[in-house]
């Protein structure tokens, strides 16, 4: 990750200049990702910012391909939708 990334604002929408700048991904890797279905198209918001941050530490931390990271993806989805469910 590009020590030099900035937090976004809150319920902004981004271009995927602004994007790039605050996560600190290449915008041809954003591409790539938004190709593949790792990523919703654009306009990029909040959670777009956040899953290219998770995308990006599961790239670096384990070096797993796209096919990895849609499982791993897939799974986190669905533990946090599960855990979500259970709390009183």
């Amino acid at each position: 990750m590009n020590p030099n990334f900035h937090e976004p604002e809150e319920s902004a929408a981004y271009s995927l200049e602004g994007v790039a700048r605050i996560t600190g991904v290449a915008s041809q890797t954003i591409l790539h990702y938004q190709e593949s279905g790792l990523i919703r198209s654009a306009p990029f918001d909040d959670e777009t910012v956040r899953m290219l941050r998770r995308i990006e530490h599961l790239r670096s931390a384990y070096e797993v391909n796209d096919a990895a990271l849609r499982l791993i993806l897939s799974l986190m989805e669905k533990v946090e939708r599960g855990s979500s469910l259970r709390r009183p």
